[in-house]
């Protein structure tokens, strides 16, 4: 997240900037921070040699093409964080949803079952078949039954 902050305060300050060293005035300045700025989003892809060439700076402001790319950088950033995000947490539920269901055949048919149920449950990602899993727990009356159906032998 600390990266896209970054990259949101460093395109408010390059539009900014590009603005002010377009001016004939600020000619001095604007090797420095042309030096400054491609170390800044070396990483975006952007070509900036064009930019030394006030014409094409004026162009480029006036145009949006840099801001243009840098919003798609961002849109991408968190699309990909979004993404991950949403990985995590579909994944800290099916291991939520896999201790429940190791707590309720321990409950019902003891630490002797519990132990395997625990093992099998690991290999499970199908969110539907860990709902079956919790059927089973309730219609089994012995937990050999229920080690019988998590391993696909009955």
């Amino acid at each position: 997240m600390g990266n896209l902050v970054s990259l949101v305060v460093a395109a408010e300050v390059q539009e900014g900037a590009l603005r002010l060293l377009s001016t004939a005035e600020h000619e001095p300045l604007r090797g420095t921070f042309l030096g400054w700025f491609r170390q800044l989003v070396a990483r975006t892809g952007v070509d900036l040699e064009f930019l030394e060439d006030r014409a094409n700076m004026e162009q480029v402001e006036q145009s949006g093409v840099l801001h243009t790319t840098l919003e798609e950088r961002f849109q991408a950033i968190h699309d990909a964080f979004r993404a991950e995000s949403d990985k995590r947490g579909l994944d800290q539920g099916l291991e939520r949803e896999r201790r429940l269901l190791v707590r309720l055949a321990k409950r019902k048919h003891g630490t002797d079952v519990a132990g395997p149920v625990a093992t099998l449950l690991a290999g499970i990602d199908n969110p539907d078949r860990l709902q079956d899993v919790g059927e089973w727990i309730v219609d089994c009356e012995i937990g050999g039954a229920l080690l019988a159906r998590l391993q696909g032998t009955e």
